[in-house]
């Protein structure tokens, strides 16, 4: 049966099946026209594919579809090239009309199997069972894909099967995001953390490995609606990848996924947009963007940070509209990797560690020293981010300098504010209260005998109390010597 002879079969199977009208692609996932049923939106099947009926007229002409059917349903496929076709048809996604594909490469009675040449027809093609009980679905005749390619070249397979009568076209990029860097709050006394998340790109769109040139006037390299540009011809491939913010959610559904997880989702509506990137370049970004939520280097909204260690872990996942599931990445900030970070900085603050080599994340400082009596290494800040510069680069506040050792004769005298009405210091595990003189609180601090070296620093534990307000506890710096 000639496809042109089908355009009043197909009506009435739509009708009789309630196959729904052909629907606009779904936002954010334009490749994809339904989800229900699941359904690939035809403008854009990726290169050297299409429905027959409606697609090359030069091709339509030469591939003929015939349908066994049980009364006015659809059960069984026949695909037929004729003997002066100018392609092969290599692949073929039989849909269902319930919902779904059922994608084939191989075929029966084409000679060689793998494809469908000139002259012969392939048979015994169905659609999917998506309820699992009863044999294969109903076919939608008017939603059957094929995939052709020249004579005597590679085979053009696109896309490839999933779960459920889903498929994943092949051609998609693979992203990994990274965290990148992390910082504690550069503001006095808070306890709230910036974490900086960037991305590396482990598999990028390729062109197509057959050759198109005779298949279709200018045979595009790259189709998929997400890829900017798209489409891209004569070998080009895109320079991005767009992945608007959406939920992981499960099972697979062929959809995009740009989701940022945190534990308080859990106590309220999941959160679908962070400010995490949604344009990803085909050579990755380790700067991508912070957990501030905004990173324009003109305001001062780069400084905030707004995450606590409740905030843990915080999760990014990412994976390109129509990709497979197994390309999926996603990458995790714990109570582990926090607790890892802070010793690390610990160990190097006390000579006992190297350097961490994670970032701070602009604007941010690392954490403040509890762990030494003698600060061999002074912490660190990280400036906020300025036009034009991508990768934020710690900068030393005080730099210890390598010289003889030393012991300290230094005495300290601490005078507080008026409204501090209890003071104490604490340093190498002695406390010195601090006494009411001239009508505000002091204490003296003896660093005398102290060993080290030059430009060592002495971590110190202030703790102050004002009427009426509880007892805060902050950290400050000494030279030694």
């Amino acid at each position: 049966m000639k496809r042109t002879h089908l355009v009043l079969l197909v009506s009435t199977l739509a009708m009789s099946l309630g196959v729904p009208a052909v629907a606009s692609a779904l936002p954010g996932d334009p490749a994809i026209d339904s989800s229900n049923p699941f359904r690939l939106d035809e403008r854009n099947l990726e290169p050297g594919c299409f429905s027959p009926g409606r697609g090359p007229v030069d091709l339509d002409t030469h591939i003929d579809l015939t349908f066994l059917s049980q009364g006015q349903i659809a059960r069984e496929l026949h695909v037929t090239v004729d003997d002066d076709s100018p392609v092969n048809v290599d692949q073929v996604l039989v849909p269902s009309a319930i919902d779904g594909y059922k994608v084939y490469n191989n075929f029966e009675n084409t000679g060689r199997a793998i494809d469908i040449g000139p002259n012969f027809t392939a048979v015994d093609l169905f659609a999917p069972d998506s309820n699992g009980v009863d044999g294969p679905d109903p076919i939608s005749v008017r939603d059957v894909i094929v995939c052709v390619s020249d004579h005597g070249v590679a085979q053009n397979e696109p896309y490839q099967q999933e779960a459920g009568g889903l498929v994943s076209a092949k051609n998609r990029p693979i992203i990994a995001p990274k965290v990148t860097a992390f910082g504690q709050s550069a503001i006095g006394l808070l306890k709230t953390y910036k974490i900086g998340f960037g991305y590396e790109v482990e598999k990028w769109y390729t062109a197509p490995t057959y050759d198109g040139a005779n298949t279709f006037p200018f045979h595009p390299t790259v189709s998929d609606p997400n890829a900017v540009p798209s489409p891209t011809f004569f070998g080009n491939l895109p320079a991005f990848v767009r992945i608007a913010p959406r939920l992981d959610d499960l099972p697979y559904d062929a959809r995009r996924v740009n989701d940022v997880d945190q534990p308080g989702e859990d106590f309220d509506n999941p959160k679908t947009d962070y400010g995490q990137t949604t344009l990803f370049k085909q050579g990755g970004d380790l700067t991508a963007w912070t957990s501030s939520n905004n990173n324009d280097p003109d305001t001062l909204a780069h400084l905030i940070t707004l995450n606590a260690q409740g905030d843990l872990p915080m999760e990014w996942s990412i994976r390109p509209s129509l990709a497979s599931p197994s390309s999926q990445r996603s990458v995790e900030f714990t109570s582990a990797d926090f607790d890892a970070w802070e010793q690390g900085w610990q160990n190097y603050y006390c000579g006992k560690g190297p350097h961490p080599t994670m970032l701070l994340a602009p604007g941010t400082n690392s954490p403040d020293p509890r762990d030494c009596p003698v600060v061999i290494n002074p912490p660190e800040a990280a400036p906020a981010p300025v036009v034009n510069v991508t990768t934020p680069a710690a900068t030393v506040v005080n730099t210890a300098v390598v010289a003889p050792g030393c012991v300290s004769s230094r005495v300290i005298n601490m005078k507080f504010g008026k409204k501090v009405r209890k003071a104490s210091v604490r340093l190498n595990g002695k406390t010195y209260k601090a006494h009411r003189s001239g009508g505000v609180m002091r204490v003296k601090l003896s660093l005398k005998g102290l060993k080290g070296q030059p430009g060592q620093y002495v971590a110190v534990s202030i703790k102050t109390k004002k009427h009426g307000h509880k007892a805060v506890t902050r950290t400050r710096l000494f030279k030694l010597c």
